[in-house]
């Protein structure tokens, strides 16, 4: 199920995380009770379908009959006010969710901003890593090229190109510019901003 918070620590986090899962089993309460409808709808005109066919070939209905009244009685079961219900019960749950964040969101947002910040350092530790990749990638091509010029036949010319530059420049402007993906006026307020000004 969707939660916001995988290993949530503080009480408002934890308690977000039950609501919201209170709330996806609302959703699929719906989804279900939707389906049986479906399902015995179609229950029906199929027992119909078999009961025509069946007395069309001049065959004993009996059985087919049996199985008529009971997808009757399936269709018949109050499926509109059941899903009526199931959507209450789920819009019930999303208000619980929307009221508890908005009680608590100080809280949650600052359990988040660890998470945001830890984000926003993998991301400047891979953008590092594709620049020294890079880097490598280079240093074995010169290898090469400066191998190969002791041998008649063999160009370093061959090598692949691998226009890195398409890439170069947007990753040189976020290179130690990553900024966790918070508000900043948010961070502020939060008294953590000044950590969002070292890594934005």
């Amino acid at each position: 199920m969707k939660t916001t918070f995988a290993k949530p620590r503080g009480k408002a986090a934890k308690r977000l995380n039950e609501l919201q899962r209170r709330e996806e089993e609302a959703k699929a309460l719906v989804r279900d009770v939707q389906t049986k409808r479906d399902s015995a709808y179609e229950g029906l005109a199929q027992a119909e379908r078999d009961l025509t066919d069946r007395y069309a070939k001049g065959q004993d209905p009996e059985a087919v009959t049996v199985e008529l009244a009971r997808a009757r009685e399936a269709a018949a079961t109050p499926w509109q006010e059941l899903i009526a219900g199931a959507n209450l019960a789920a819009q019930r749950a999303a208000r619980e969710v929307e009221s508890h964040v908005s009680a608590n969101f100080a809280e949650l947002v600052a359990e988040l901003a660890s998470d945001s910040f830890a984000a926003a350092e993998r991301l400047q530790g891979a953008i590092e890593a594709v620049f020294d990749a890079h880097e490598a990638w280079q240093a074995e091509a010169r290898r090469f090229a400066d191998l190969s010029r002791a041998v008649q036949g063999v160009s370093g010319a061959d090598l692949p190109y691998l226009r890195f530059e398409r890439v170069e420049g947007a990753l040189t402007r976020l290179r130690g510019h990553v900024p966790p993906p918070l508000p900043r006026q948010l961070l502020v307020e939060l008294d953590v901003g000044s950590k969002a000004e070292a890594i934005g």
